[in-house]
């Protein structure tokens, strides 16, 4: 591992800031048709690949926590539906959204409680906006949700990247990020936000600016990492959200940029970030990262055919980066499904890993919570 230093920090925690951020610096003009429409083919390519698990399915409501540690589900009907993205668990919340909203619908996010078993869902708008580009969603353990993205105006081609807050009542709060366009964001234990994300400005290379970034709840910038002029493949590959993947663990942040082949884990408070360079397995595409404490690493990845094609299925792998050659592990069962591949990983609710397994029929779908 190396250590990589901050980029940008606040006021009285500038131990590893290099150069001040200017958030209004020559922006970046570029089309909102070419991004709606890189988008538009990410998600599709997403929804094609789980479109098997979306036949007639259901997925349920926790019961209670069986003696190895997985907790059977309940069902209950509506989860599930092409128009929004694979449901995903967060601080024991499972929820799923519409990518692209225009008009807004009752449904556009819907979320559960995996405790109490409470329902909600609602629409998302923005004042004066006419079509929402919703990038990724985290909600904290108070079912604050938080949703980032970007939206247009009527008749106006120029996009405006958001944050936004919304409460369990549905009630929708959001600022301007200006000139940067996250495209991953996470919740953390110290109740901060973590974004991964586009910069969209012309500033010199003396003067970088992170597209890895720390805010408060607030919107206000706390620290910025990974200057886009150090990682200009990285750059170029986050409009289409191709194998770049965010996790909040316990004590730490870990972004995987596949294109650079690069994992960057950063600890919460002032600690500095360190990254390594990780070969993925060879012949896949990663689908989903977790992090549970620093260094436990996990993600799921499908493997491809001589084709190109992917697996509908996920295998399950550990980031090992205790030897000379960080890599994948392959991990050949979890207690108590012993199921390899999954069908999906969703997340993880504190020390588990919540997946759904390859055992499940068309009709349902039983998450499983185990412990690695």
């Amino acid at each position: 591992m190396t250590a990589l230093l901050r980029l940008h920090g606040d006021v009285g925690r500038t131990a590893y800031s290099l150069h001040p951020f200017h958030p209004q610096r020559s922006p970046c003009r570029r089309k909102a048709t070419l991004y709606a429409s890189e988008l538009a083919a990410s998600w599709t390519r997403t929804l094609l690949c789980y479109s098997i698990l979306f036949l007639t399915c259901s997925v349920g409501a926790l019961s209670q926590p069986g003696p190895s540690g997985s907790w059977q589900r309940q069902e209950f009907s509506g989860a599930l539906s092409l128009e929004r993205t694979f449901p995903r668990i967060d601080n024991g919340y499972v929820f799923s959204f519409r990518p692209t909203i225009q008009g807004g619908s009752s449904d556009d996010v819907v979320l559960s409680s995996a405790v109490t078993g409470g329902k909600y869902q609602f629409s998302f708008s923005l004042p004066g906006m006419s079509e929402i580009h919703i990038s990724d969603m985290s909600v904290d353990p108070s079912g604050q949700i938080y949703v980032v993205g970007s939206s247009l105006k009527p008749k106006d081609a120029t996009l405006t990247n958001f944050l936004a807050k919304v409460d369990l009542s549905g009630r929708i709060t959001s600022l301007s990020l200006k000139t940067y366009r996250p495209q991953r964001v996470c919740t953390a234990k110290d109740g901060t936000l973590w974004m991964l994300g586009e910069v969209l400005t012309e500033e010199p290379a003396d003067n970088p600016v992170g597209m890895l970034r720390n805010y408060s709840t607030e919107g206000r910038l706390r620290a910025a990492y990974l200057s886009h002029f150090d990682f200009p493949v990285v750059s170029r590959n986050l409009a289409k959200r191709s194998q770049i993947f965010l996790s909040c663990g316990e004590e730490s942040v870990g972004a995987y940029l596949g294109p650079a082949r690069l994992w960057v884990e950063i600890p919460y408070g002032d600690s500095p970030a360190e990254q390594s360079k990780v070969q993925p397995p060879l012949s896949t595409a990663m689908t989903r990262l977790v992090l549970i404490h620093k260094g436990e690493v996990f993600a799921t990845f499908r493997d491809r055919d001589s084709q190109g094609r992917l697996s509908v299925f996920n295998t399950l792998y550990r980031l090992t980066l205790n030897q000379s050659t960080p890599g994948w592990r392959r991990i050949s069962g979890m207690a108590p499904a012993s199921e390899t591949p999954l069908k999906a990983l969703l997340g993880r609710d504190g020390p588990y890993l919540v997946y759904v397994g390859n055992s499940n029929s068309d009709q349902h779908l039983t998450m499983n919570w185990s412990k690695p």
